[in-house]
């Protein structure tokens, strides 16, 4: 097998995926572990790591999780730590948690605390986890971020300004971090989703029939489909993108 051809699998390599006890961070972590990688999954759900940890293990990956809220910069730590401590190293980073679909106001009706829940843990959490992993990338010679942004920051979405907001700046954040790092060896690239079937958004709601009338495929994505991407992006597949950002929306931005 030539060079060019050699396995561009994620085999081996230690994720740690952020928001992965559930919806597309839970469908991240299955794919990337039935693409071979060592797994550090993090959450705040205790139960829902556990249960996640002893599936991953059952379909025979290696894994580890660690309850993490990423609003709180001493959870991050602990996070990176131990996920130092017993693999040694952090190929991929995916910064899945994000904060968002609970609270929907005109712009000028949010108040400073709503807005500090989505700034703390969709900008300041994502942001605070690059800063406590590209140091151990730097040291094994490069490594790979993929950022979860979403189609909000890409269109506008009327009563959603502030996670609209957040997105955005994931993505000038991920231009950011390609440029500063990717002859250091860091990749950074952001998937931008649209409306995902997660447990928000259950079969016969109001939402889904919207989504039949504005998104060309016709349909919401699956969590599956997402997670796709984002292996596409972490792995050595998508080895010349940096500062990308995939839209993965069934056509809704063209529309």
């Amino acid at each position: 097998m030539s060079a060019a051809a050699k396995d561009k699998s994620v085999r081996g390599k230690v994720a740690l995926i952020t928001g992965a006890t559930s919806g597309i961070g839970r469908a991240t972590a299955e794919i990337f572990a039935r693409d071979g990688a060592i797994l550090v999954v993090a959450g705040r759900r205790q139960a829902a790591g556990d249960e996640l940890v002893r599936d991953l293990a059952q379909a025979g990956a290696q894994a580890m999780f660690v309850a993490t809220d990423i609003a709180r910069q001493d959870d991050i730590d602990n996070l990176v730590e131990k996920a130092i401590e017993r693999f040694g190293r952090i190929d991929i980073l995916v910064n899945n948690a994000g904060y968002g679909g609970r609270e929907h106001y005109l712009t000028h009706e949010y108040q400073d605390e709503t807005c500090d829940k989505y700034i703390s843990t969709n900008l300041l959490g994502t942001l605070r986890m690059c800063r406590a992993v590209i140091p151990h990338m730097l040291a094994i010679g490069g490594g790979s971020i993929v950022n979860t942004s979403s189609l909000a920051a890409h269109l506008a979405v009327p009563y959603d300004s502030i996670y609209g907001a957040t997105k955005a700046a994931i993505q000038d954040l991920t231009r950011t971090i390609a440029v500063e790092y990717g002859k250091r060896g860091i990749r950074c690239n952001c998937v931008l989703p649209g409306l995902t079937r997660t447990e928000m958004i259950p079969e016969g709601s109001g939402i889904e029939e919207m989504v039949k009338n504005t998104v060309p495929l016709g349909r919401a994505a699956t969590p599956d489909e997402i997670g796709e991407c984002i292996l596409f992006l972490a792995s050595e597949r998508a080895s010349f993108c940096t500062g990308a950002s995939l839209i993965a929306d069934g056509g809704q931005a063209v529309f």
